[in-house]
């Protein structure tokens, strides 16, 4: 950890030289072209120069990034890896499964700090229409900016 890190722009890197760096290429050439516009086309498209290396490791990482910053609808993205490596169609749905599960705690996360957020406003109106406490008192007592607080 005292060294350097060395950061590489995968889009300088031709694909076949990516694909040439072992058990991790393939991911990289996934994380190089799921951002594309045409990442299903691409994928398709280049399904000899995808599948001509095998089904390392890391492809499920690869998968669920492609999908979570991909571009193109998820089902055809999943439908052209399955295409690519039939025999990882069940780690494939477990990846996918994997990322509707951070998609629930996500939403579970995001309901819980609103909750929070309502319940300070709440507490704030009561500080300052029932308590007739200063706006300065109950933002250091809440937290709220200023703005918040106005629209009470």
């Amino acid at each position: 950890m005292s060294k350097p890190y060395i950061l590489a722009n995968l889009s300088k890197i031709p694909d076949r030289e990516l694909l040439a760096h072992g058990l991790c290429g393939p991911m990289e050439l996934l994380l190089k072209r799921a951002s594309d516009v045409n990442f299903v086309s691409w994928l398709q498209g280049h399904k000899a120069l995808v599948s001509s290396h095998s089904a390392a490791p890391y492809l499920d990482q690869g998968l669920i990034y492609a999908l979570e910053a991909g571009h193109g609808n998820a089902d055809e993205i999943i439908a052209s890896f399955v295409g690519i490596y039939p025999d990882l169609k069940e780690s494939l749905m477990q990846a996918i499964r994997q990322i509707e599960r951070r998609g629930e705690v996500r939403g579970i996360q995001q309901g819980m700090q609103q909750g929070r957020q309502e319940e300070k406003l709440g507490i704030a109106r009561t500080m300052l229409h029932n308590l007739h406490l200063g706006a300065d008192v109950v933002q250091q007592a809440t937290g709220l900016s200023k703005q918040d607080l106005a629209s009470l």
